[in-house]
Parts: structure tokens; sequence; C-alpha cells
């Protein structure tokens, strides 16, 4: 039996503000091709389907159309809700759809876990598909007060189900499992994880295959047959420092004889990002040009002004690329010893101080010239009041006033 074993989709993500979906309806259409060519039997989606508990129409129907099309290549889907999801709205006529062999879990209804059947020439597989999980929630499903860690959760979930260990289980779950208290590498764009929901990978025992959703790399965890599928694309800059992203093809034989391998969909747009000093980075783009590419670029030997912007931006847009972000982590203070944080606050102006903050909000965009009078406008006005004597609230009732009156102008 060969499975795809895929997670974390987040269809409609956006970043830096950018959506995603043409990267991702890209990635779809590749995936669908690969399914037709290879004809797997069965599609596992280990949740995070959807980037937000609402989606938007866009994802939805970018859903719908890889479902239809895996339907209509005769290939079985098997769907849980991650954290991310709504496990009432994923699973939304679950119950019709199961007949046309397509099993979705958004939520547990009871303390059994949803499962599945079905045969290939070495007998029966059981699919179990159990969505994200809260202790609480697993409590009352169990009604045992006892229950109060995602790891207590897991245990008493299931050692409830009546497992056929004799036979090949596989359980498709969402969760932060981790090795002897460790948790895997993660990337910049996921959430609820970093010490959240820690379930140890052992409990995984009656199964012979674990698909899971939730980390964003693709990682054994604890054990080959353990395993994260990872993103389809980067979702993060940081990201990059994972191993390629792809799919899991999962091969299962007689009990026991399990081979996994990785096939990476290249991107309609990779990811780059780029640090280094002004003068080396205009010499990459100029003489190396970045094609095609979503780009992050960090200064390291200044601040980013508004016309540096504009010319890497305008350089990048020549060769088909975006600049997402544009950053600096350069300090103009570094070099003095003991200077605190608050010393590099009175020595810069309140406009540095502005565009350095409006920088960091706006995934390293420069303000307009117009936002940039304001602030120079209000630094003025304040300049006017003492704040120890008059008081903040004195100045900003005056700014608040003036704004007012511009708006009425």
């Amino acid at each position: 039996m060969k499975l795809y074993h895929i997670a974390d989709l987040h269809f409609g993500k956006i970043i830096y503000g950018k959506s995603l979906l043409e990267e991702q309806t890209y990635w779809m259409e590749q995936f669908i091709q690969l399914c037709h060519k290879e004809k797997p039997d069965g599609v596992m989606i280990a949740g995070d389907v959807y980037d937000r508990t609402q989606p938007g129409k866009e994802a939805v129907q970018l859903l719908d159309e890889m479902i239809t099309r895996l339907h209509q290549l005769h290939v079985p889907v098997l769907m849980i809700a991650g954290n991310h999801d709504s496990g009432q709205r994923l699973a939304f006529g679950s119950s019709i759809l199961s007949s046309s062999d397509i099993h979705i879990t958004g939520t547990l209804q009871n303390a059994t876990i949803p499962h599945v059947t079905y045969h290939d020439a070495y007998g029966p597989v059981t699919f179990w598909m159990l969505p994200y999980i809260y202790p609480e929630q697993t409590a009352y499903l169990l009604q045992d007060d006892s229950i109060r860690t995602y790891q207590q959760a897991m245990e008493a979930l299931i050692s409830t189900q009546h497992i056929h260990t004799d036979e090949r289980n596989v359980l498709i779950a969402h969760q932060n499992v981790v090795v002897d208290g460790n948790e895997i590498q993660r990337g910049g764009s996921e959430s609820m994880v970093g010490g959240v929901g820690q379930i140890e990978h052992t409990v995984f025992a009656p199964f012979d295959y674990v698909a899971l959703g939730h980390i964003h790399s693709s990682y054994p965890a604890g054990a080959d047959t353990i395993r994260y599928a990872g993103t389809p694309l980067c979702y993060h800059f940081d990201e990059l420092r994972q191993k390629d992203k792809g799919l899991l093809e999962v091969v299962l034989k007689e009990k026991g004889n399990i081979s996994i391998r990785k096939t990476v969909i290249p991107p309609l747009h990779p990811m780059v990002a780029l640090c280094d000093t002004k003068k080396n980075i205009l010499d990459c783009l100029q003489n190396s040009p970045i094609r095609n590419s979503l780009v992050s670029i960090t200064l390291t030997d200044q601040q980013v002004d508004a016309s540096l912007y504009s010319l890497v931006r305008s350089i990048l847009n020549d060769h088909g690329s975006l600049l997402l972000e544009m950053k600096s982590d350069y300090h103009r203070f570094d070099g003095q010893a003991n200077t605190t944080q608050m010393d590099s606050l009175h020595t810069e102006s309140v406009q540095e101080l502005f565009c350095d903050l409006y920088m960091e909000l706006s995934g390293g965009v420069p303000p307009e010239k117009e936002e940039t009078a304001f602030m120079e406008k209000a630094s003025q006005m304040l300049q006017e009041y003492d704040i120890q004597e008059d008081g903040l609230q004195a100045a900003v009732d005056a700014l608040v006033a003036w704004v007012h009156q511009e708006e009425e102008q």
C-alpha cells in the first residue's frame, strides 16, 4: 500500500503582507500531477489544512479543488484538523464525503478515535484519525479529572482504543511530539509550540506508522516510523534552514516492513535570504541576479533608508523577484562599551526611532514622505511640552487635537 503523507498546508497563508495562494495553487497542481502519475493508494493530510480558523473563500476553494481532483483520480483522502483549523468547519459534510472515500475528522465526538480500514495483498490496514487534542477536552470525553497534561491525555486516549496490534495500524495526528523532552527544530512561522503540549514519542508504540503534523520541518520523531511531513512550502525565512520541503511517500508491506522516502516539489518562487553589507548585497544583486524569488535582505553595516529600499526593490522586480522584507541588524552604538538600550533611545531622534519602529512593524518597508512629515510635526509639538512638568497626557491631547484638525481640513 503506497501512501502520501502531507501536513501543514496552511492554505490562505499570508506572509509580509503577501498572499501565498498563487504559490499554494502551483504546489497543489504539481501534487495532483504527481498523484496522477504515481497513483498512490491514499493521501494522509495531518492537520493545519487552513492557516486560520475562518479561512477566506479562495483558501476553501483551493482545498475543494484539491479534494475533488483526488476523488476523480480515485485516491482516498484521510484528513484531520490541526490547531489552526476550525474542526467543525473542516468536517462540514464529512458524513456524506466518507461515502466517496474522503474521510475527515475535525473534532472528537466521543472517546473513540475515528478510524477506517482498507485492505491490500498483506491484509487490513486501519487508519486512526486523531485531530489536535487538548487535555481538558480529553478529560471531559473520558470522564477523568486526573488528566491535566497533553501526555496524560494522549496516553489515556490511546489506551482506551481497541487496537489489533497483530495487524497494521496507522495514526494520523497533529501534536508537539518530543524525544526525551527535546523538541524538533522549528521554523519562525509556527505557533503553539515551544514547550506547549509536549508528548513523548513512546506513547505511539501500538502504531506501525504515525503521520504527524504541527512541526514545519520534515523529521523523524524518535523513530523512523514516527514522522513529521513538514510544510509543502517555506512559510518563513527562518524555515530556509530546514531540509528541502516535500511530501513523504510511505509504502506498507507486511507488518514491520515499511519504506519511507521524501519527494520534493520545487516551489513556484523560492525564498532567498541575503545578509551582508550594503556594497556586497548590491554587487550580488547586480552581478548575480536573483530571479523569480521571494527575497529577504538584512543589512549589516547601516540602517535601511527609503532610497536604498526603492533601489533594491527595483533591481529585484526587474528580474521577476519580490522583496518581502528589508531590515538591518546594524546598531549605531555597538562599539561603545556598557551602552544600554535606553542610552540609545536618548541619543536617537524621535524621527529615527519612529523610522526604526515603523520598519520593524512593516517588515522592512520605510515610511512614506507623508508619514515621515507627520512624525516630524508630532515631534515638534511634543518638544513644546515638558513631559515631567506638564505630563504626558497634555502632550498626547494636543497631538490628538491637531490630528482631528488636519482630518477636518
